[in-house]
């Protein structure tokens, strides 16, 4: 019998479809729990979109087939179905813990379904069961596929970049493109059984094939067809031993059609969202040369910054205890405790935990991660660091002080005289003096003497790195060992050294870097060198006449640059205060390439209800602007101003219109009657092009006839009401506030008091029958939505026309009805913001119409308040609380008082300085082909660059980069790559050549790497060579050769690494040609050259850790997490801006408690609702009562959500407190 040894073999897992038998349903609603740890929902666990785990749209659907299955008391799986008009109302979280509850209702008769959660409709649509549904499957011709020598298929890794660089971050049977072509019309999807995750991946298709790195979620699909036996049948000639299966996908996007198996998906509306910011928020700092013994006054952050690190390098321990003795001292000297500085610069680095205690006899309001007792020193010991005032001078104090420190720790005292360090060298060795202006910060330990040594010399001309050997013997020694480099500033030594403390058995490694050719040749025994190594310092640097360190300091604020063009953009979507006027392109008699621009100087700019509602984030920049150039900066759409010859003008542009230059387009400039201030010449444009738009050219509008005119108070009311009386209609119009009312009347006299109605709910529709006696209006001008719309539908009389200027309703898809059309009448939606795609002769005819109206009186200015340049936030959030009457004006100059026309002058604006690149001028990418670099060439083609050469020794070599090809050459960008080697000065000089047939080269991007990590011990020269290649020596052939070919080179920037300024175990190599590239830097610095080195911490997304990954799993490396490549993106923008020759960003994970202080939710909210003082308050009011708005409601979601991940509904927001917030701000700590 062999029974006993036979076992089952459970290696593999295989997904089946979960589906419990029941008795067949009659009452068409079914109540099902799902729990992500459920084994059957598991896999749900893959979906997720922005950081969130969202329940997947197909989930819902695969849901209502199954329900249709039992009411009909069959398997769903052998049901063919047709879902017809489905709509996804909202996304639901899935949570990590407890369970989801849906309700799913389906009419026996209609197939109408219905899916609730939390008591709210989440899903509606039809279905119904229809066999052979795939005959209905019309043949559809494929597109042709683009071919050539850089296009390559995008596989699976390639195909889930992309898709993580726009927001989802799938994993698991979520990841079932197995490859596509790059059009996104042609690939494979796995089938492992699970529909779910198939037509999830579906759809996946659908938003690859989009040029945009925006968000987007389904929200519609007309018609969802699933032949099950066409699908079964087509899985039976599969192998069925074979974990591979997969079916062919085809996509048409000209009929919007999907097809994989027996799957067609017609009609799939996705609706762009808006993204969240990162959660971890960059550290940003510069790396500089720190003299020990400094002349010059430095702030006390930069002291304490400095000496914190000094100590961390030379004490390597996560686990960091801090004294601060605050005694009699203080109060004698007027001083403010410095722990709490202390604890937050600590918490800026990696991994180190703080433990801080304050020693006072009174007690002190501190940081709640502060201890503070009335205790002795003597009960105190293994402290890190110690802090006191004037402990120098009061030997006892300072005994007890040592008695508390770990061996070989150290003191800072707070010293009010500057000391002499010859004074104390018996017993102490003072390390560092830094002034504070007030102070002198002095950093010193007790002495610890000579200790016997060996030392290595490491010269920056052995290419061959014959020393490498001689280090490892040493090593193995355990005694210190001194590397040392001398008259070489060009050298890797700094990088090397902190990368071999980080490795086992590397604490006896120093490092000595001599860099002043004035100092004498290096001898051990000679008493200038002997001085500094008895300090025991693991880092010693001899430059500029002084002993020092190199140190990360916070890299400040930029500072505002007087732009000569500028323009108002949101840094942040859907944060007003961001609100602020950015360094823009346009330059002093900038020439455009098309005849139909113009420049024009602005000086006043309209607020139009587009701008509020982009800038919130309540329309995303997707629905307003098409492809992503344009969706670069989408405020701002009306101007006034000058053109170069003086002329007034007003008019209308695609975007940036909130400027001081802007690019006019002729076809939509107006001439400004002498008796117009530019203030009421701002008022028309889109008012008045809104109204000539509809009403004249769509809806063809004849004197005599009746019309509705919505939100009549508003800027489009006003100017609707002024055109329609000038063709003597007989006008109705509503209003939403007695105020208003009152306003309209008051302007409009000649407006019967029973033609103006209430456009708060539909009474409006009986006015209108009444004063019309039931025959109508001949036209209707809507902005209103829901009821309302559709109370305005009734309206029409007999070949009326119905205007929609609203895009609520539209973007909705909201039905209105076949009946409507009985009476002849048309439905038109005007969407004013399409007239920059017309042709030249379709916007030169609303430009004569608008013309002729002023010539005629028709046109007249509207009311309107304004506001100066610097009050920009202001008017968004006046505009946006819905306060005004008429236009919002944002004043940008004023205009020159004179007779005569008067030639303006570009006037400079503060602004927020911003990278900018120049079309006719080329950019250089070494290792360009690379993750972070087509990141980088498609930033710098954002930003305004057409000629771009990159480089890679391999070219083309996958489907990603072939993509960004595509999308580039389709943005007009010129794109080369160069496969000369340019770790050889002959390769180098060949690419610069390439570059400048190009044209002038503006700026060299160096990211070319090849890694070769491993232990120091198991490196080779070789592993050595291959790293130094690409960025070193590469490095030394670009510095050498663009001074003598790129004389107008702005800017020369290379990438280095954490690595190299932190140390990291295993990257000797790559730490030490890090380094040199750094020196390179500050050589071309001192020599006013452009130099900018960038030390990267882990980059998501793309790149080499992001590679490494499986799935898109958030990684904690070295207590660091990966920064995302926007956050990347956003980082070197500001860096580029900055006159460090050496930078670093490094996203420092979570290990604070309680570091975001329980006031920041509540500050948050307190921000948003304009309330300073939260004392003038109560407490126990609600948010409503307070004076909340609905687009305060929604800026308070959205930064509780994209800042906090607190999921609320509006109704929620609307009934808290700011008692209840405080609560909710203890338990978001607790949390974390």
């Amino acid at each position: 019998m062999i029974s006993h040894l036979v076992e089952w073999e459970h290696s593999e897992d295989w997904y089946v479809t979960s589906y419990k038998a029941q008795e067949k349903m009659k009452s068409g609603e079914r109540t099902i729990r799902m729990s992500i740890v459920d084994e059957d929902c598991e896999y749900m666990a893959g979906h997720v979109v922005d950081g969130r785990n969202l329940y997947p749209a197909t989930g819902y659907l695969v849901l209502v087939w199954e329900t249709l299955g039992m009411m009909m008391g069959e398997l769903y799986t052998e049901v063919s179905v047709v879902f017809e008009n489905v709509r996804f109302q909202r996304a639901t979280n899935i949570p990590k813990e407890g369970n989801l509850e849906f309700i799913i209702m389906i009419q026996k008769g209609s197939g109408n379904f219905e899916i609730v959660e939390s008591g709210a409709s989440i899903v509606t649509g039809r279905i119904y069961a229809k066999k052979n549904v795939g005959q209905d499957y019309r043949v559809i011709p494929s597109l042709p596929e683009v071919s050539g020598p850089n296009i390559k298929h995008m596989l699976t890794k390639d195909f889930y970049k992309e898709l993580r660089l726009r927001g989802y971050q799938y994993s698991g049977l979520f990841r079932g493109v197995l490859g596509c072509n790059v059009e996104g019309t042609r690939g494979r999807l796995s089938w492992v059984n699970n529909w779910v995750t198939f037509m999830d991946c579906m759809l996946q298709m659908k938003i690859i094939g989009q040029d945009t790195r925006g968000l987007f979620v389904p929200t519609r699909i007309e018609k969802l067809s699933i032949d099950a036996n066409m699908h079964y049948n087509a899985i039976s000639k599969m192998n069925p031993d074979s974990t591979k299966n997969s079916f062919e996908i085809r996509v048409y996007p000209d009929v919007d059609v999907i097809r994989a198996g027996g799957v067609e998906v017609r009609g799939l509306h996705a609706t762009p969202i808006t993204k969240r910011l990162p959660l971890g928020v960059p550290v940003l700092e510069k790396n500089e040369f720190i003299a020990n013994f400094g002349k010059n006054k430095m702030k006390i952050e930069d002291i304490l910054r400095s000496n914190i690190q000094l100590v961390l390098e030379n004490i390597q321990t996560y686990k960091v205890k801090s004294i601060e003795l605050v005694d009699e001292e203080y109060k004698k000297n007027d001083i403010q405790p410095i722990l709490e500085t202390v604890g937050e610069m600590l918490g800026d680095l990696p991994l180190v935990q703080a433990e801080l205690l304050m020693i006072s006899e009174e007690p002190i309001e501190v940081a709640s991660n502060i201890t503070v007792e009335n205790k002795k020193l003597s009960g105190e010991s293994n402290t890190i660091l110690f802090i006191g005032a004037n402990l120098l001078s009061r030997p006892d104090v300072l005994q007890s002080a040592i008695g508390t420190l770990r061996d070989k720790c150290f003191l800072i005292s707070r010293e009010k005289d500057r000391p002499n360090p010859k004074d104390y060298s018996d017993k102490y060795d003072i390390v560092t003096i830094h002034d504070t202006g007030v102070e002198y910060l002095v950093l010193f330990r007790k002495r610890i003497g000579a200790r016997p040594a060996k030392f290595v010399r490491i010269p920056a001309s052995d290419l061959e790195f014959t020393w490498i050997d001689k280090v490892k013997e040493e090593l193995k020694e355990g005694q210190k060992l001194v590397l040392y480099t001398q008259d070489e500033p060009i050298n890797g030594l700094l990088g090397l050294v902190n990368c071999l403390r980080k490795e086992p058995g590397g604490e006896v490694v120093y490092g000595l870097l001599i860099s002043d050719p004035s100092a004498p040749p290096f001898n051990p025994d000679l008493e200038f060198y002997e001085e500094q190594l008895d300090k025991d310092l693991a880092i010693n640097i001899y430059q500029d006449g002084q002993w020092g360190t190199y140190r990360h300091l916070l890299l400040g604020d930029l500072e505002t640059v007087r732009a000569n063009h500028a323009y108002v953009n949101t840094l942040t979507i859907g944060d007003l205060s961001s609100l602020s006027w950015v360094e823009g392109p346009i330059r002093e008699n900038h020439v455009f390439k098309s005849k139909e621009k113009v420049l024009v100087s602005v000086y006043c700019a309209a607020l139009n209800f587009r701008d509020v509602m982009t800038a919130t984030g309540r329309v995303t920049v997707d629905a307003v602007a098409r492809g992503r150039l344009a969706q670069e900066c989408v405020q701002g759409f009306e101007i006034v101003g000058k053109t170069p010859n003086g002329s007034r003008v007003m008019g209308m542009i695609r975007n940036r219109g909130m400027a001081n230059l802007a690019e006019g387009d002729k076809a939509l400039l107006w001439a400004i009657p002498d008796e117009w201030s530019f203030e009421e010449a701002a008022t028309v444009p889109v008012a008045y092009g809104t109204v000539y738009y509809s009403m004249v050219m769509v809806g063809q509008i004849k004197r005599g006839e009746s019309i509705l005119i919505h939100a009549g108070s508003g800027g489009v009311g006003q100017a609707a009401i002024n055109v329609a009386l000038h063709y003597g209609c007989e006008v109705f119009t509503t209003v939403g506030t007695a105020e208003k009312r009152a306003f309209i009347k008051k302007l409009f006299p000649q407006l019967k008091d029973s033609h103006i109605g209430n456009s708060r709910d539909a009474s409006f529709e009986d006015m209108i029958r009444r004063e019309t006696n039931g025959r109508g209006v001949d036209m209707v001008l809507n902005s209103l939505s829901d009821e309302k719309l559709q109370a305005s539908v009734r309206c029409l009389a007999y070949r009326g026309r119905f205007l929609e200027i609203g895009k609520f309703d539209i973007s909705n898809n909201t039905p209105i009805g076949m009946y409507f059309f009985l009476k002849e009448t048309s439905f038109h939606g005007i969407m004013l913001d399409y007239i920059f795609d017309q042709t030249y002769a379709f916007r030169k005819r609303l430009q004569d119409l608008l013309l002729s109206g002023i010539e005629n009186g028709a046109v007249r200015p509207l009311t309107y308040c304004t506001f100066e340049a610097n009050e920009v936030e202001t008017a968004f959030r006046y505009m946006a609380a819905g306060k005004h009457i008429g236009k919002v004006i944002v004043k940008i100059r004023d205009e020159e008082r004179s007779n005569r026309p008067v030639r303006p002058v570009v006037t400079p604006i503060q602004a927020v300085p911003r990278y900018i690149c120049h079309e006719e001028h080329v950019y250089i990418v070494a290792g360009g082909l690379g993750g972070f670099g087509l990141e980088l060439a498609d930033w710098l083609i954002m930003r305004g660059g057409r000629k771009i050469l990159l480089t890679s020794r391999r070219g083309v070599t996958n489907g990603y980069q072939s993509s960004r090809l595509r999308a580039w050459a389709s943005y007009g960008a010129d794109v080369q790559i160069s496969t000369h080697d340019i770790t050889t000065e002959e390769g180098c000089e060949d690419m610069l050549k390439m570059a400048i047939k190009m044209g002038p080269v503006d700026a060299i991007f160096n990211l070319a790497v090849v890694l070769k990590d491993s232990i120091f011990q198991n490196q080779t020269p070789e592993t050595f060579k291959t790293s130094y290649g690409p960025k070193a020596l590469a490095t030394v052939h670009l510095d050498k050769l663009s001074r003598k070919l790129c004389p107008g080179l702005r800017d020369f920037v290379i990438f280095s690494s954490v690595s190299c300024g932190r140390g990291n175990a295993g990257q000797t190599n790559y730490g030490l040609s890090n380094s040199v590239m750094e020196r390179i830097c500050e050589w071309r610095k001192k020599l006013g050259l452009p130099a900018l080195a960038v030390q990267w911490g882990a980059v998501g997304d793309v790149g080499l850790v992001a590679d490494m990954q499986d799935d898109d799993v958030q990684l904690e490396i070295g207590g660091t997490l990966q920064q995302r490549i926007s956050s990347c993106l956003s980082a070197l923008d500001k860096f580029m801006k900055q006159d460090a020759a050496i930078v670093s960003s490094i996203v420092v994970a979570e290990k604070k408690a309680g570091g975001s202080g329980c006031g920041n939710i509540v500050d948050a909210v307190a921000q948003i609702m304009g309330i300073k003082d939260l004392k003038t308050v109560s407490q126990q009011v609600s948010l409503a009562e307070l004076g909340m708005d609905s687009m305060m409601a929604v800026e308070i979601k959205q930064t509780l959500e994209r800042e906090f991940e607190i999921f609320l509904t509006a109704q929620d927001i609307r009934t808290l407190t700011f008692a209840r917030f405080v609560t909710i701000s203890v338990h978001f700590i607790f949390s974390i």
